[in-house]
C-alpha cells in the first residue's frame, strides 16, 4: 500500500510541508522549545535526584533557572565565554548555588576567536557559521571576540569536583572538544548523565554524530535520543541519523545514579544514601520505560514511517 500510494499520489506542497512538520514534531527535530521537545521532561526526570550539575554553554541562564525551579538545591557550574551573554547570565541567575564562569570549555586551555551574532546570540560559536542566509536570515558574521577556554579535567581538579550528576552541553558544534577535555572523567564514569545538542552547527565544526559515537566506544555510556514523549536507546551509529537537524541527545552511564555517595571531602551520610537510592530509582525507571517501548515496538509490524532513530 505504501509503495502504491507513493507511486500514484501526486506532489502537493501543502501535504509535503504538513508531513515534514509532523515527522519533525514527533522525532523531536528542529524544535528548540524545551517545553515540547522533550528537554524539560528529561530535566524533571533526572534533576530531582541530582546534586552537582554543569551547564556548559549557559547562554543567558534560561536552562539553569529552569533547573533550579525543578531542584533548588542543585549546585550548578555555568560556563559562558561570550561577554554580553555572560553579563546577562550573571545578572539573571540569582542563586548562591550557582557558579558563573566567564570562559568556555574545550580540549585544551588557551584563547580562541569567538564569532558573534548580535541578532541571534544563541548562535555565537567558536566556528564561523555559513549558509544561514535563507533559513535564518543571517549573513555570515565577521565580528569576533577573543575568549578564554579551560578543560573539564582541569576545572574539576581545581574545584575538587569528583563527580558530576548531570551535564548539559550547548556549545554550537564544539561538543567533541569538550568531551576530549574531560576524557579521564568519562573513562572513570565520573559523569552520570550528559545532554548534548546536534544540528546544523556540526556542519561548521565538521563533527559528525559518528565522531561522538566513536569517542565513547569502550566506555560505560549509552546513547539515547530525546523525543518529545520518550527516550530512545540508539545502540550503535547509523548513517541515517546524520541529518544535521537540531535535536537533543542523552548519554547515560551504566552506573549513573549509583556511584559512591561521596563528592570531594563530602562524607557518606544517611541523606547521601537516600539520594543515591533516589538516583538509582530514577535511572531504573527510565531504562524500564525504554525497554517497555522497545517491546511494544517489536510486537508491532514495522512502521512504514520509521525515522532513522526509531529504526536503529
Amino acid at each position: 500500500m505504501k509503495h502504491f500510494l507513493l507511486r500514484w499520489l501526486p506532489y502537493n506542497g501543502h501535504l509535503y510541508n504538513f508531513c515534514k512538520s509532523y515527522v519533525e514534531k514527533h522525532d523531536g527535530d528542529c524544535n528548540g522549545d524545551m517545553e515540547t521537545n522533550g528537554e524539560l521532561r528529561v530535566m524533571r526526570q533526572f534533576l530531582p535526584c541530582s546534586s552537582v550539575v554543569f551547564d556548559i554553554g549557559a547562554h543567558v541562564g534560561e536552562w539553569t533557572n529552569r533547573a533550579l525551579e525543578i531542584n533548588p538545591q542543585l549546585q550548578i557550574h555555568c560556563f559562558e565565554p561570550g561577554r554580553d551573554n555572560f553579563t546577562k547570565l550573571a545578572a539573571g541567575v540569582q542563586s548562591g548555588q550557582v557558579v558563573c564562569n566567564p570562559f568556555g570549555l574545550s580540549s585544551r586551555q588557551g584563547e580562541q576567536s569567538f564569532f558573534i551574532y548580535r541578532d541571534a546570540p544563541g548562535l555565537n560559536s567558536l566556528y564561523r557559521r555559513r549558509g544561514l542566509e535563507d533559513g535564518w536570515g543571517l549573513e555570515t558574521t565577521h565580528e569576533t571576540e577573543t575568549v578564554r577556554l579551560d578543560t573539564l579535567e582541569n576545572y574539576c581538579r581545581e574545584k575538587n569536583i569528583e563527580t558530576i550528576d548531570f551535564m548539559k552541553i550547548d556549545v554550537e558544534g564544539h561538543e567533541l572538544e569538550v568531551f576530549k577535555g574531560g576524557r579521564s572523567l568519562f573513562a572513570e564514569n565520573r559523569v552520570g548523565i550528559i545532554q548534548f545538542e546536534y544540528g546544523g552547527c556540526n556542519i561548521d565544526s565538521k563533527v559528525l554524530l559518528k565522531d561522538l559515537f566513536e569517542f565513547f566506544e569502550g566506555t560505560a555510556y549509552r546513547f539515547y535520543k530525546i523525543f518529545p514523549d520518550r527516550l530512545k536507546h540508539v545502540p550503535r551509529y547509523d548513517q541515517r541519523l546524520e541529518n544535521f537537524k537540531y535535536q537533543n541527545w542523552l548519554l547515560i552511564g551504566e552506573t549513573a545514579g549509583s556511584r559512591p555517595g561521596q563528592r570531594g571531602s563530602e562524607t557518606v551520610t544517611p541523606e547521601n544514601a537516600r539520594m543515591k537510592r533516589k538516583r538509582q530509582t530514577a535511572r531504573e525507571a527510565a531504562l524500564v520505560e525504554d525497554l517497555r517501548r522497545d517491546i511494544r515496538t517489536l510486537a508491532k509490524p514495522r512502521a512504514a514511517t520509521d525515522s532513522p532513530a526509531e529504526s536503529s
